[in-house]
């Protein structure tokens, strides 16, 4: 972390009486930066700033994640209509409206006077025009409403997750009119947003008490199953869907009515029922998208879950995962038995992937047997053992509703064979007509066409078989020094130079019968003065 954001990343700040946490990235003064506003639940927690963390977003993608700590104290804030007296806070009137929007607007306030003074100040880097926004449970309807008074301009992507209320019958906000609420629907339907729910939630954020009583659909809710629960938050969204509908045009309504391969409990869906009311002049507009988490019961619910659905579509993550790293290199010959390991490769990590292999030449699926790196885990190797490996996503992705895999990484561990001998590298003498100075490898066993020399020359590595190793490019990178020996080296300039040279015999059968296609010999070394 530089200077410029280590005395204020992670500390609680205070703002016109409310607080708020950032995180930023490391060397924030070399970088220009974007925000993500990451809003809690009913569960005040800095948790929201983790889970962005957890992900090592904030570095991949240059981001300060800001989050607001709503004070219960004050009154449950996504269901506001009335937070407490404008006048116990220092110069909270600045920010009432007529709707008695003060959270709202305590928060658009942050981040176009506040946190540009802030960066300002340390001279940082930071677009606060254009923010990304993810809101869960009640953070999502906070959202929700956010976007229903200050959505479009200032809204580069949100994303509103397990949300549990969301049309008008149930959420109409500040007291507004069904006037009110149309013109206000319209500013949400111009911003980029996204509504993430769970396949199995069953949550319900406004619900504490399963004892609770009353006539209201609120209180109602919360005195039936869990399954009718779920079905209650899902006919939530299909309403909400149909309030959008007459506003799209029936065309575009089509492409967001968008359901999972699997509900629960099975059998149920929430169709557009009744498509009547087909605006003349739609607005247009393709910004407006849902989403599901595909999850267990045990996780229906789950903001980190319903995170990770929200950052695909806010950051636009391409599904490519790179391949796992095999240590240590699996290209070079050892001596005895090792232990390897796996690494993950670039942008992948254990809080978002798995890593998976095999040992018998298949190709690894989610299903093989895990590697884990963060617990010392090591796959032990004997002769010519063969390792494949691929990373897969711990979760689902947004559009196939399938984990996303990497191709897979090979690593050939070869051992030295010791009744093969090393090869013998011996000077014969200058060339008469280039003056080049000529050298070769004479072996303890025939040369046949399935014996192949490998040898390099003045490099701290050994020489690689890069036949062998085809299938690993990196192996290529690791070892560009390596040269299939053809009869003879030739040097044109005097020096001091090594040669090392190994050689490896092929034996078409051997595989049938020890388990190894391929012998190797001793590594041979020699220096000369030429």
């Amino acid at each position: 972390m530089s200077l410029a954001l280590e005395n204020i990343s992670g500390e609680t700040l205070e703002f016109q009486g409310l607080k708020y946490v950032i995180k930023g990235p490391k060397d924030s003064l070399n970088r220009s930066l974007k925000i993500l506003v990451s809003i809690h639940g009913t569960d005040t927690t800095t948790k929201y700033l983790r889970i962005p963390r957890n992900m090592n977003d904030h570095e991949r993608f240059d981001l300060i994640v800001v989050v607001p700590l709503f004070d219960k104290g004050t009154g449950d804030f996504s269901f506001i209509t009335n937070i407490g007296n404008v006048e116990d806070r220092p110069e909270g009137s600045i920010f009432y409206d007529r709707f008695g929007t003060i959270v709202y607007d305590w928060l658009k306030a942050l981040l176009h006077f506040e946190l540009p003074r802030v960066f300002a100040e340390r001279k940082i880097s930071v677009d606060t025009e254009k923010v990304y926004m993810f809101g869960h449970s009640a953070g999502g309807q906070f959202l929700h409403k956010y976007l229903l008074l200050h959505g479009c301009f200032d809204i580069t992507k949100a994303a509103i997750c397990g949300p549990g209320k969301l049309d008008r019958r149930n959420s109409l906000p500040f007291n507004m009119t069904a006037s009110d609420y149309s013109k206000n629907l319209k500013a949400l339907i111009r911003s980029h947003v996204a509504f993430v729910v769970g396949t199995s939630d069953m949550a319900q954020g406004n619900c504490l008490d399963d004892s609770s009583n009353g006539d209201n659909w609120e209180n109602n809710y919360c005195n039936v199953s869990g399954q009718e629960k779920w079905r209650r938050q899902k006919e939530s969204i299909k309403y909400f869907q149909e309030e959008l509908f007459p506003l799209l045009g029936g065309d575009y309504m089509e492409s967001i009515i968008l359901h999972p391969p699997q509900w629960h409990p099975t059998g149920a869906s929430f169709p557009i029922e009744n498509r009547s009311g087909r605006a003349a002049n739609p607005i247009s507009s393709k910004n407006v998208r849902f989403y599901w988490t595909p999850n267990s019961r045990e996780q229906g619910h789950s903001g980190t879950k319903n995170y990770w659905t929200a950052r695909q579509y806010l950051f636009n993550i391409d599904s490519h995962v790179s391949m796992p790293l095999i240590k240590p290199d699996p290209f070079v010959v050892y001596e005895a038995p090792i232990n390897a390991y796996l690494e993950f490769g670039k942008n992948t990590d254990s809080i978002t992937h798995r890593i998976t292999f095999t040992t018998n030449k298949e190709v690894p699926s989610n299903s093989s047997e895990e590697f884990i790196p963060d617990e010392g885990q090591v796959i032990s190797i004997n002769r010519n053992t063969e390792i494949r490996a691929r990373a897969f996503t711990k979760y689902k992705n947004l559009k196939t509703y399938e984990t996303n895999g990497s191709s897979f990484s090979i690593g050939r561990f070869l051992f030295a064979d010791p009744r093969l001998k090393a090869p013998n590298i011996i000077f014969e003498g200058q060339d008469n007509y280039s003056n080049d100075y000529i050298l070769k490898v004479t072996l303890p066993i025939p040369i046949t066409p399935d014996v192949y020399i490998w040898y390099n020359i003045n490099q701290d590595a050994e020489p690689v078989d890069l036949l062998l190793s085809s299938l690993s490019p990196q192996a290529i990178v690791d070892h560009p020094g390596s040269f299939l020996y053809i009869g003879r080296i030739k040097i044109s300039n005097p020096g001091n130079y090594t040669i090392r040279a190994r050689y490896y015999v092929f034996e078409p059968f051997g595989w049938l019968l020890f388990g190894s296609q391929w012998k190797v010999s001793k590594l041979g070394t020699k220096t000369f003065q030429l």
